[in-house]
């Protein structure tokens, strides 16, 4: 008989500090069959896992995982046991993608990249581009995060925020005023909202698999439909966001559930029922979103870590200019150095 199997495939432990038993209990309320601990490369993966494993409950798995930082950005390797974290070449920061495929197929592990349209500074197509990363999905054995619960909460928080809200508003009694009609002032509201629901539309494709079923299958954005297979997660870093962002998946399965089993079924498209926020039952069959909303602390760390790009590139550019100036400086020395000694000989 099929058994239906809810998981968050993409949490975190060490950066916020998260205790085990606050874990567990988010884990059990929203009702998760599986979930996978994927620190960053640079936080201890390994610590986290064995902080969030001392006190797992009976009847919920946990799969090891790790969040690596690789030359084409944040890709989220998953294990089937513990051994995954005895491989040290993992957590190398700028780990060649062609080298992490190799571990992968040497280890029995499976790749997926993480939030491919996140933000600028971690996620693969802001940094290799979009053409690239298609290449890289299509020529090998890879997965894709077609939804990450973190990043569609902050662009779900700016699109149901005043910053758009107000404007299209403002268009639109624009668009419909008889004064701003005849100045043509309305034309150009008219197309300023569309330009604001273009780019509304472009927020949303970039982390929002479509709704749309396929096949038993969710059919998710086009880099998805291009992938090995898909995965969803939360990307939480605190307990009360995990289950933000899921996966659910139907399986054959009457003995018990294992995560060599899990992660085997996810490599099966067909299996794949559900990948997207998590969803609340009101009738038989019939859902919404269960989102929380943000807390201030929480969309404000969120904007910090989104500028982290814009002020890493600013720093470097500046770090730059003051080598051009330091080199500047030493070659002018090196010239009148030349000149005196030219001098002396003569």
């Amino acid at each position: 008989m099929p058994k239906t199997l809810n998981a968050d495939l993409h949490t975190h432990a060490i950066e916020k500090d998260t205790k085990a038993s606050a874990y567990w209990k988010r884990v059990l309320e929203i009702g998760l069959d599986a979930v996978a601990i994927t620190e960053h490369a640079e936080h201890n993966p390994k610590e986290a896992y064995e902080r969030i494993a001392a006190e797992k409950p009976e009847g919920v798995l946990l799969i090891p995982g790790i969040e690596l930082k690789t030359s084409i950005g944040h890709v989220i390797a998953y294990g089937k046991d513990e051994g995954i974290y005895e491989i040290p070449e993992l957590l190398e920061i700028g780990l060649p993608i062609e080298r992490a495929i190799e571990i992968a197929k040497e280890n029995g592990l499976l790749l997926s990249i993480a939030h491919p349209w996140g933000f600028s500074h971690d996620s693969a197509a802001y940094l290799i581009g979009r053409k690239k990363l298609e290449q890289i999905v299509e020529r090998n054995y890879i997965g894709v995060e077609t939804y990450d619960g973190m990043i569609g909460s902050l662009y779900r928080y700016v699109l149901d925020s005043g910053w758009i809200k107000r404007p299209l508003k403002f268009f639109g009694f624009l668009e419909r005023n008889r004064v701003a009609r005849r100045i043509a002032i309305g034309k150009i509201g008219a197309k300023m909202r569309k330009k604001i629901d273009a780019k509304s539309s472009e927020l949303v494709n970039r982390c929002v698999a479509s709704s749309e079923l396929v096949n038993r299958c969710v059919a998710p954005i086009e880099l998805g439909e291009k992938a090995a297979f898909i995965t969803a997660g939360s990307d939480a870093h605190s307990a009360e966001r995990i289950g933000c962002g899921m996966i659910r998946l139907r399986v054959n399965e009457t003995g018990e559930i294992t995560n060599e089993f899990l992660l085997s079924a996810l490599q099966d498209k067909r299996n794949v029922i559900w990948a997207g926020p998590l969803m609340k039952e009101l009738k038989e069959n019939i859902y919404e979103p269960a989102v929380e909303p943000l807390h201030r602390k929480e969309i404000l760390q969120g904007l910090k870590y989104a500028t982290k790009s814009i002020v890493g590139r600013r720093r470097i550019k500046e770090k730059i200019a003051k080598r051009i100036g330091k080199r500047a400086i030493r070659e002018k020395a090196g010239r009148i150095k030349r000149k005196l000694l030219r001098r002396a000989e003569s």
